[in-house]
């Protein structure tokens, strides 16, 4: 992170920062007030969420008015990935 008096730039350079390689960079804004979002879950993504300004809860509920979000995620979008149904997720990651 870097400041001067025209403000501050921060930078995110995949191979020394984050614990994977990015193929996907997605962003969240233009959100209501306690709009809750997500619902879903995935079988094989990492991602890391980055509150690019105002806050939001880590379930993805309460947001700010115009929060916006950063998401790097490892993979891209892949339909199959997606779980909606808090049964499938349970069978999904069940421990042995």
């Amino acid at each position: 992170m870097a400041s001067d008096p025209r403000g501050s730039l921060g930078a995110t350079e995949t191979q020394q920062d984050l614990p994977f390689e990015h193929n996907r960079l997605y962003q969240i804004f233009g959100t209501k007030e306690d709009v809750e979002r997500g619902f879903h879950a995935h079988k094989n993504l990492q991602k890391i969420v980055v509150v690019a300004q105002k806050y939001y809860t880590k379930t993805m509920k309460y947001f700010i008015e115009n929060c916006v979000l950063l998401i790097f995620s490892d993979k891209c979008y892949t339909k199959s990935d997606y779980i909606y149904n808090y049964n499938e997720f349970l069978n999904e990651f069940k421990q042995p």
